[in-house]
Order: C-alpha cells, then sequence, then structure tokens
C-alpha cells in the first residue's frame, strides 16, 4: 500500500477534508451574506445622497423665488431617480424679519418611510 492509501483509510484524513469542505461553504456564505448587505448599504446610501441633494436644489430654487419676488409653486412633487420614486414637499414660512423656508424629501426603503429635511432662513430686505 501506498502512503497516500494508508492515509485515506484513516478516519483523520478524512475528517480534515471535510472539514476543509466545510470552512470554503462557509466561507462562501458569509461572502454572499456580506455582499447583499453592502449592495443594501449602497442602495440606501444611494437614496439618502439623492434626497440631501434634491432638497439643496429645492432650497435654492425657493430661495430664489423669495429673493426675486417670484411665484414659488409649493405643490408636492413626485420624482423618480434610478427606478427610486421621491416625493419633494416645499413649505416658506413668513415671519416679520424673515422666511423660513423647508423641504422634505421622502422615499419608501424595505417598506419604511424615509425622510430628509432641511430648512433656510432668509431674511426679508
Amino acid at each position: 500500500m501506498t502512503i497516500m492509501k494508508k492515509l485515506k483509510s484513516e478516519s483523520g484524513f478524512i475528517a480534515v477534508d471535510m472539514l476543509i469542505v466545510a470552512a470554503v461553504l462557509m466561507a462562501s456564505v458569509a461572502l454572499w451574506s456580506s455582499a447583499e448587505r453592502l449592495l443594501a448599504a449602497q442602495q440606501q446610501n444611494f437614496c439618502r445622497t439623492t434626497a440631501v441633494f434634491l432638497a439643496q436644489g429645492e432650497l435654492n430654487e425657493l430661495e430664489y423665488a423669495v429673493e426675486n419676488n417670484l411665484f414659488a409653486d409649493l405643490t408636492d412633487e413626485q420624482l423618480n431617480y434610478n427606478n427610486q420614486d421621491f416625493t419633494v414637499q416645499k413649505k416658506i414660512t413668513e415671519k416679520e424679519t424673515e422666511y423660513l423656508l423647508s423641504v422634505k424629501v421622502l422615499w419608501h426603503y424595505e417598506d419604511s418611510l424615509q425622510t430628509q429635511e432641511q430648512e433656510r432662513i432668509i431674511f426679508k430686505r
């Protein structure tokens, strides 16, 4: 008998084979799980970043309209970016010496409502 046949016939060598196979399978599962989590985090990060830029852009438009005495459309907007639906809600509150501009961006992510809200104060001239 050769040495390899002796090793394969002993139970220790078979156990090592099974241990290696189990380790490879567990590593594959862990890698797959990590990849899924990474993709979910990327999608959430995309949505939040998009909402921040949407809110900033809408605040800029409201500020321009207020400073130039233009009509500001305050109706809710439904927008779709990269197959993700966003709702933009705008509000202008006039006070004695200032305007309070606020924009709220809403979107659904994994069955929960997410929001990004930003405000800006514009002083009257």
